[in-house]
């Protein structure tokens, strides 16, 4: 919300807010995007498209997602490999 009042006084105008992926089950504000591509209800970790886990599949060309167990595998064992 801070950077929107911001934009706001900078532009004088209107802002609207533009996301690849509206996540819904943990928002912590009251900021909902005008224009999202996918809305998504469950707590997944979203990879790919710049979204990464420690600096892994950040270079995906798609969007997909690391389950609970994926995670908790990821978190435990740092030798833990995934294989595309």
């Amino acid at each position: 919300m801070f950077f929107i009042k911001i934009i706001k006084n900078i532009t004088n105008g209107n802002v609207e807010i533009a996301v690849l992926v509206d996540k819904t089950a943990k928002r912590a504000s009251n900021i909902y995007p005008e224009y999202y591509c996918f809305d998504i209800e469950e707590d997944y970790w979203l990879v790919g498209f710049g979204m990464d886990d420690k600096g892994l599949f950040r270079g995906m060309d798609s969007v997909g997602y690391l389950n609970q167990q994926i995670k908790l595998l990821w978190k435990l064992n740092t030798n833990f490999e995934v294989t595309l």
